[in-house]
Formats: C-alpha cells, sequence, structure tokens
C-alpha cells in the first residue's frame, strides 16, 4: 500500500495520492484522517471509503495481528463485507530455495536410518551445526517400515538428539507425523495382529509422549493422542476375545489407586500374568498421558522462572487440554482394566481440579459420568453377589466340618463297643 501524506483538496474532503511513500499500518492508524480516504492498491483505486469504514478496516487488520505490511504478500480486501483475506505472491516474487540434506542425497531407497544418519552429518559442528529443515523430519517420520521395531527406534533417537543437539523445534506436523511412523513400525504388518503386540506398539509411543526430551510433549495434537488411545482400546479389547482376564484390580491382585486392594488385603503380592502386567502398564500411561495435557493446558510457564519460561515459550507449539474424546477414552481404559475407581481418581478428578476447566469449559460430558456410574453399580452387583457365593460356600463349609466331626465321634464309640466285647470274651475261659 502506497500512500502520501500530500493533501488535494476536493469537493468530497481530503485525498490521499498514490506518490511512492509507503506507510505502514502503524503510521496509518496514528495518521489523522477527515472526511473520506481513497485506498490505491497497485498504482489502482479499489474503493473510496468515509472515515468509519477505515476505522472498521483498522480494528479488522489488528484483530487479524496484521499490522505492519509483509513482504511478497498480496493483501485483498473487501470493504463491503469487511472481510480480509491473503493470498501468497506469485512465484516470480519468491525466493529461490536451495535443496534439502535430503533432496542432496537422493538416495533410491529412503528408510530412517539413512535419513538421520545424513541429518546427523548435516547438522555436526563440522558443519557448522546446520539447520534442519522441517520437511526433511517428516520424511524421515515417513519412511518408517510397517512391522520395523528398529525404524521406530531410530525416530525416537532422532527426537531426542536433533532436540539436544541442533535445537530442533518439534511443530506439529512433525509430531504428528513421528506419532504415526512409530505406530507403523511398532504394531506388526500380519494379517491378523493379537492385542499384546499392539500393545506393546501403543506403550513405547506413549512413553515417547511423556518423555520431555523426546518434544512431543510441546507439539503432540489431542487428535493424535486419541488415536493412540483407540490402538489401547481395541488391543484390550483384542486379549478380551482371546480370554485373558484384563481386570487386574478387580480380582485382588494388585492394589487400588487408595493403597488397599480390591479382593485382599493391603501388601498382599500375587503374581501377574504377561499379558495382565501389560495391560496395567497402558492404563497407567493412558492415565499419564491425560494428565500430561491437562497441566499443558494449565498454564506451567506462570509458575517458572524467567530464564525456563523463556525457554519454555520457545518450545511450546500446541497447549491443547484432553478433549472430551480422550477423556472418554482414558475412562473406558480405566473402567475395563482397574474399573470405575481408577477411572473416577485419576481421569475425572484431576481435569475437574484444573482451574481452567470451570472457566473455559462446561465440564466433563454428562455421558461419561453416566457411563463410570453404571460401571461403579454393576461392580456393588458384583461385590453383593460375590459375597453371598462366599458366604454360601463358607456356610456349606461349616456344615460339611460338623458332618465329619459327628462321623469321627460315632466311629469312635464304635469302636470302643467292640473293644469291650472282645475284652469279655478272653475273661469267660479263665473263670
Amino acid at each position: 500500500f502506497f500512500f502520501s501524506r500530500q493533501r488535494h483538496h476536493h469537493d468530497n474532503g481530503v485525498c490521499l495520492k498514490n506518490i511512492g511513500d509507503c506507510l505502514s499500518f502503524r503510521d496509518l492508524i496514528h495518521y489523522q484522517f477527515s472526511l473520506s480516504v481513497v485506498i490505491l492498491y497497485h498504482d489502482r483505486q479499489i474503493h473510496h471509503c468515509d472515515l468509519e469504514t477505515m476505522n472498521n478496516l483498522i480494528r479488522g487488520f489488528q484483530k487479524s495481528r496484521l499490522i505492519a505490511h509483509r513482504p511478497n504478500t498480496q493483501i485483498s480486501l473487501n470493504l463491503p463485507t469487511r472481510t480480509l483475506s491473503t493470498t501468497s505472491a506469485p512465484p516470480s516474487l519468491q525466493e529461490t530455495r536451495g535443496p534439502s540434506a535430503l533432496e542432496k542425497a537422493n538416495l533410491p531407497l529412503l528408510t530412517p536410518g539413512h535419513a538421520i544418519g545424513i541429518l546427523q552429518s548435516h547438522g555436526s559442528a563440522a558443519n557448522n551445526k546446520n539447520l534442519l529443515r522441517r520437511s526433511d523430519f517428516v520424511a524421515l517420520c515417513q519412511s518408517s517400515r510397517p512391522g520395523k521395531t528398529k525404524d521406530a527406534k531410530v525416530i525416537a533417537t532422532a527426537l531426542r538428539e536433533f532436540k539436544r543437539c541442533n535445537n530442533f523445534i518439534l511443530h506439529e506436523e512433525g509430531a504428528r507425523a513421528a506419532v504415526e511412523g512409530m505406530m507403523r513400525s511398532m504394531i506388526p504388518n500380519y494379517k491378523v495382529v493379537f492385542g499384546k503386540l499392539r500393545l506393546e506398539g501403543c506403550a513405547f509411543v506413549l512413553e515417547r509422549i511423556l518423555e520431555r526430551e523426546t518434544g512431543l510433549y510441546f507439539s503432540v495434537g489431542v487428535d493424535v493422542v486419541d488415536g493412540v488411545l483407540e490402538e489401547v482400546k481395541k488391543g484390550i479389547n483384542e486379549l478380551v476375545e482371546r480370554g485373558v482376564d484384563v481386570r487386574v484390580f478387580g480380582n485382588g491382585s494388585v492394589e487400588t489407586g487408595d493403597g488397599e486392594e480390591a479382593g485382599g488385603k493391603e501388601g498382599d503380592e500375587v503374581d501377574l500374568s504377561d499379558e495382565q502386567q501389560l495391560v496395567k502398564k497402558s492404563m497407567e500411561l493412558a492415565q499419564g498421558v491425560t494428565k500430561l495435557l491437562i497441566e499443558r493446558r494449565s498454564l506451567p510457564e506462570n509458575n517458572m522462572k524467567k530464564r525456563a519460561r523463556r525457554a519454555y515459550k520457545k518450545l511450546i507449539q500446541v497447549n491443547d487440554g484432553p478433549a472430551m474424546s480422550t477423556l472418554a477414552l482414558a475412562s473406558e481404559i480405566s473402567i475395563m482394566v482397574g474399573g470405575p475407581d481408577q477411572a473416577r481418581e485419576n481421569v475425572i478428578s484431576p481435569f475437574e481440579g484444573a482451574w481452567w476447566t470451570k472457566k473455559w469449559t462446561s465440564g466433563v460430558d454428562q455421558a461419561i459420568i453416566d457411563a463410570i456410574a453404571e460401571a461403579e453399580k454393576k461392580q456393588e452387583e458384583e461385590r453383593v453377589t460375590a459375597g453371598a457365593a462366599a458366604a454360601e460356600a463358607q456356610a456349606a463349609a461349616e456344615e460339611e466340618a460338623i458332618q465329619d466331626v459327628n462321623t469321627d465321634a460315632n466311629a469312635g464309640e464304635t469302636e470302643e463297643s467292640t473293644d469291650n466285647r472282645e475284652e469279655s470274651s478272653h475273661d469267660e475261659p479263665k473263670k
């Protein structure tokens, strides 16, 4: 936009002519307009607006944060409808970009192992620690092969190393590609995938999200986390279909969240099978990721010191908290494995206890609360039924014990009478 401070008086007021003086929007805001303004765009008059329309236009620019003119960007205005839209500059105006490190390598077959070697060499101290392009990292993650667990480990190594050594800031697209690549490599590409292998892959990915060194905490989206939790739920259902008892808390094998066990005393040690240990670990990881999202949405940088807050704001890309779909999935997983108490204590209570839930949300969906209440009712019925069966079994055992005692007493009396007859028969010849 080119404006001139030279004023030309007309019958309809003051007009600005295009004579080459470039004013930023900041100067435009502080400039004193009167009566009317003519906006010239690329030596062409596009509209003749009054002062009120110009003020609305300035407010729109302030709201959309377009305070200064961006080079190589054309801003088109539709003043009658007061809408703003931006379009990219033509290719001739864009700066030519050189090929990236992976484009220079031009490998016939790209795998995460090859890609991380090239990027490590490109960003090494010998090459003045060149910055890594986001497109190269996305290509590294997208090159992971199905069923190759080594590729998932390479992606996790790249996340840690690039963040530590190259000041690589992971963006949302890169986080999505990393999670999808690790999931693709951790889950085997068999025709039939059983629940144990699926849960192992999900546990590996959830551990990388909880690990701050990977940087996924700062940039992973809620929809990506929901996708992983869906796979966890699917894996647990597959184990249930195969006859595995996934209720590791309901059968008294491990202690619940309050330190007491449902079917035994506190501190009892009961061995769990490999599948049950994996299910328990998956539930704890799902609850941990939900709490992590709640913490991220609670703006933890406000409680940090100046230097730590500056570093945190530099890394954070997404600060969304858990959605209702996330709470629903975490609650279902907790109910299936640990019962409704686990869902209420480790999923719902942390969400309701956050300071931002009452201000920015309408609370937990009623469907989630009803599901937990129904699970509690069902658990209480099972507990009553189990108690009645235990009491009946105990009564039957006591009755059987009494019968055994009576039988032993009758047998003792019979033996005593038999002995008396034998003694009397031996004494008769002596007389």
